[in-house]
């Protein structure tokens, strides 16, 4: 009886994976939020798929699924076991609408699966910028002074934009750069923030949020790890030297996803001119903001570097593994080629599972 105790313990301590399922989806309809490629998702999942059996040698199976609805997610992941199975998340959007991946996580969460990436209340909390920076602010981190408008009409608490000072303006609840726009998203007067708020409001029905810009080094700042142990990669700086306005130096949605926008912006790691003192304050800055959101396995945050600090945009749960882009580019820097990155984020995951049940098996036993 002893040693089934004993065995008993051992697996509750150290389960064992026997199946790693890649979901993503395949985007429907033409909602906002709905518009990245669904070819390059489609790309970027496979490609994980084949590092992950390359890496897994036999040690586990290797799956991949598409899903378009929740229904569909439901009824593929009834088909495993959520105790050996951990669900490489993918899922970028449920029925169509970017904004509605949490749900996804919600799903593995409620059914007993591991997963990869962001908790939902990390995802939700990123997602809406105004909590984001709650959070960042609660935990001294600098990021932009800013207002959330609900309506084009609602008092304004912080400064009017002027020439010296602009502000940018984004919808408050989505991400990939939906709503951003050169040459309209960064503002002067009180009247084009007015106008852009109002643009927001009727093209994607949410809140806007207006902060400050901050004319400054832009950044993106990839992180991988868990709790104390995550660290940060090498910086990876978005160079606009094509563009001449400081005002349009930003990433908006065309410049992400447009190809004949490609030439007006690059990649540049290693960053150039960047000191040891200054890489260590951007670093700081993003592990704070790592933590402050409860960010699991991997992220990329962005920052906006002047006049010696580092002021945190927002941070990207669940980041884009395109290999060409930001977050692959630091890994590789570092030394990390795309199948060590792919089995690296599995292992976090994974030891995070053994964590939970660990903790589970000691509330039982007190």
């Amino acid at each position: 009886a002893g040693g089934e105790s004993e065995d008993r313990a051992t697996f509750m301590f150290v389960p064992v994976l026997v199946r790693v399922l890649v979901l993503y989806n395949a985007l429907v309809g033409t909602q906002p939020g709905a518009l990245t490629s669904e070819d390059e998702v489609s790309w970027t999942a496979n490609k994980i798929v084949e590092a992950l059996q390359l890496q897994a040698a036999g040690r586990f199976q290797v799956g991949v699924r598409t899903v378009r609805t929740l229904a569909d997610l439901e009824t593929v992941l009834a088909q495993y076991d959520p105790g050996s199975t951990l669900v490489f998340n993918m899922v970028e959007a449920v029925d169509g609408v970017a904004r509605d991946h949490p749900k996804a996580v919600a799903a593995y969460e409620r059914l007993g699966f591991a997963y990869t990436g962001a908790s939902v209340i990390s995802l939700e909390n990123a997602m809406d910028k105004a909590a984001a920076k709650r959070l960042f602010a609660a935990n001294g981190v600098l990021t932009p002074l800013h207002q959330v408008f609900q309506t084009p009409d609602d008092a304004l608490l912080i400064p009017a934009p002027t020439p010296e000072q602009p502000c940018i303006i984004k919808p408050l609840n989505e991400d990939a750069s939906l709503g951003i726009s050169r040459g309209a998203s960064v503002v002067q007067s009180e009247s084009a923030m007015r106008e852009r708020v109002t643009y927001l409001s009727d093209s994607f029905g949410c809140p806007s949020i207006v902060e400050q810009f901050v004319d400054g080094r832009e950044f993106t700042v990839a992180v991988l790890g868990n709790n104390d142990e995550a660290r940060t990669l090498p910086l990876v700086e978005f160079d606009f030297g094509s563009t001449d306005s400081p005002l349009e130096r930003i990433m908006d949605y065309d410049a992400k996803w447009n190809e004949e926008s490609a030439d007006s912006w690059q990649l540049v790691c290693p960053v150039k001119d960047v000191d040891d003192e200054t890489t260590a304050a951007i670093s700081r800055a993003v592990l704070s903001a790592y933590k402050a959101l409860d960010i699991h396995d991997y992220a990329r945050v962005d920052v906006r570097f002047r006049d010696g600090k580092a002021y945190v945009i927002e941070a990207n749960p669940n980041p884009c593994l395109y290999p060409s882009g930001a977050y692959n580019t630091a890994a590789s820097e570092a030394g990390l080629d795309f199948g060590a990155l792919i089995m690296r984020i599995v292992e976090l995951a994974w030891d995070r599972r053994a964590a939970e049940l660990q903790l589970e098996l000691h509330r039982v036993e007190v």
